[in-house]
């Protein structure tokens, strides 16, 4: 989720809200916290609560105690039905929230990250699930041997829930899980994509993905992940790595029978990889400078490479993944952007007025997909491959067939069949952006439609748009992508808008999208669109201001405790 908080130095802040505080005011603050507590060993907890949460109840103006915040933001957590507990727009923040998520932020700066975990192939782990079987038998992963990958026969009809940032314990992600686990045919897998709010602690995981937490804060509501049938898979996102994925993997994966962060799903005619695109996102804190580097990117470095492990075990020429020969075509699934049609300062895509066709994809592409460009050259796959491709991270959903050059001769020409599905559970704000050039991104359809307009405590009001889920079906070469609406306050708490039909072509082709329906509710008309969006959440010399002073703040703080 692309949250920015005013702690840290690259922050927005609200223009001309009460909770404003001068830098110079704020700076004089965090001096005469550090000319208090000059001690290195405050680190932990002490740290904290000396420091950073005096701090933030002084940017933003809370009143009680810290207790008192947090079962704020988690009282408003409750439902988005009825108040978002988290947002900015047009510079507006609100407080309440903001803070537990700066927290997570300052509470994850003196973490090492948990060590990433690999499959041993020498031992068998090769990684990657046969959709016909169970993911898990007898208590172990249930592998395809080295000599069984790429010979995968269907059994019959395979159904997949795909959902991105669910974790949030809203009302509309607990719609979701009754109506999946209520529907006449079963769902095997359920893959989710990513992102347990706040910054994906063990209580958190507890609470929100495994139902066996206490409630600790306010009314937030325990609730559980739909488990598929067959298997469960949980991708890594940003928020996990808030906490350097301790709850995640540490918790999570047990709880699942998931080794990795990463692996391969294969049917008769499909390969899924599921890739960990958050790991690398927020940088080990070591000094001055990786603070820097941490503050900068405290949402989650959206370009982040791939860990280097993934790439060796997507390269391992023992495992063959990648068969110019194989009859499945390529699917990929991640939390962070696979493409951004929409300005974001993050690609350098906020002011692409008088950029050519291939700058403007070039820069929106991100960077899994150009290593799969660079990979399918490798192995030979030609000129030209269509992969389809699920991400979330942008709280939207939206459909688009984008062609997407390569740069040199390193690299094939790839057109992307991409769905766009970060609207889970958390709040969606999709009524208040369009995509850039939208014509360029070949746009299929963007659900853009107000669900509720709800208070943020600093504007009146501020529309938000409907979660979702996507329900995959394959029956052989085809594969059906249904996209529903959550709908809590209808008598049918899901709604079916969205339907594409997909046929795999195989070795060097790819899938290729044979059949489409569009409900009337969704946007299919661009038109009236900017060829230019204006860029989101745009800071202004007043918030340039602010975030570098917060940023002074933060090496003043960083300064006493000797980097």
């Amino acid at each position: 989720m692309k949250v920015l908080t005013l702690f840290a130095c690259i922050s927005l802040t609200s223009g001309n809200s009460e909770a404003r505080i001068r830098h110079s005011e704020l700076l004089e603050y965090s001096n005469s916290l550090t000319k208090k507590h000059m001690l290195r060993d405050n680190f932990g907890e002490s740290w904290l609560e000396q420091y950073i949460e005096p701090m933030l109840m002084k940017i933003y103006g809370l009143k009680g105690s810290w207790d008192d915040v947090l079962k704020s933001a988690f009282d408003m957590m409750e439902h988005t039905s009825d108040v978002t507990y988290c947002r900015i727009v047009e510079e507006m923040i609100m407080p309440y929230a903001a803070a537990p998520l700066a927290m997570a932020g300052a509470q994850g700066i003196l973490k090492p990250k948990v060590a990433f975990p690999t499959y041993n192939t020498e031992q068998g782990e090769t990684g990657v699930f046969n959709m016909n079987q169970p993911m898990v038998k007898d208590g172990q992963p249930n592998y395809l041997s080295v000599d069984q990958i790429g010979s995968v026969k269907d059994t019959g009809k395979i159904k997949i829930a795909i959902v991105g940032d669910w974790g949030a314990g809203t009302e509309e992600s607990m719609v979701m899980t009754d109506y999946l686990q209520n529907m006449d045919e079963d769902i095997h897998f359920s893959f989710h994509l990513g992102d347990v709010y706040f910054s994906g602690l063990e209580s958190e995981i507890k609470q929100v993905m495994l139902n066996t937490g206490n409630c600790e804060s306010g009314n937030r509501k325990l609730s559980k992940w739909f488990p598929g049938t067959r298997g469960t898979f949980a991708l890594n996102g940003n928020h996990e790595m808030m906490s350097r994925g301790e709850g995640y993997f540490n918790t999570l994966l047990p709880a699942y029978g998931q080794k990795a962060s990463y692996g391969m799903f294969q049917s008769e005619y499909w390969n899924f990889f599921l890739l960990d695109s958050a790991y690398n996102c927020l940088p080990e804190v070591t000094g001055i400078a990786s603070a820097i580097d941490y503050f900068k990117h405290v949402s989650g470095d959206v370009l982040a490479p791939l860990p280097q492990s993934i790439q060796d075990w997507l390269e391992d020429p023992k495992l063959k993944l990648f068969d110019s020969n194989a009859t499945q075509s390529i699917v990929l699934a991640q939390h962070m952007q696979l493409l951004q049609p929409f300005a974001d300062h993050d690609f350098d895509t906020a002011n692409m007025e008088n950029a050519s066709t291939f700058e403007l994809l070039s820069k929106s592409t991100g960077t899994t997909l150009k290593y799969l460009q660079t990979l399918l050259k490798k192995f030979d796959y030609g000129n030209e491959y269509s992969p389809v491709g699920f991400w979330g991270h942008d709280h939207k959903s939206m459909a688009m067939e984008t062609k997407i050059p390569a740069v040199d001769d390193s690299q094939v020409n790839l057109t992307l069949i991409g769905q766009l599905m970060g609207q889970g559970g958390f709040m969606v704000d999709s009524p208040n952006n369009q995509p850039i050039r939208y014509k360029e991104f070949g746009m299929k359809w963007y659900d853009s439609e107000i669900y509720k307009t709800v208070k943020t405590g600093m504007k009146a009001s501020v529309p938000i748009g409907f979660n979702g889920f996507n329900i995959v079906t394959i029956e052989g070469k085809n594969m059906t992508i249904e996209y529903f609406r959550a709908t809590p306050n209808e008598k049918v708490k899901a709604k079916l808008v969205s339907v594409r039909v997909l046929e795999s072509q195989g070795k060097t082709l790819g899938a290729k999208e044979i059949h489409s329906w569009v409900g009337p509710d969704i946007q299919t008309d661009f038109n009236h669109a900017p060829t230019i969006a204006p860029t989101i959440f745009p800071p202004s010399s007043n918030s340039v201001a602010i975030s570098i002073s917060s940023f002074l703040i933060v090496l003043s703080c960083l300064s006493s405790f000797g980097f």
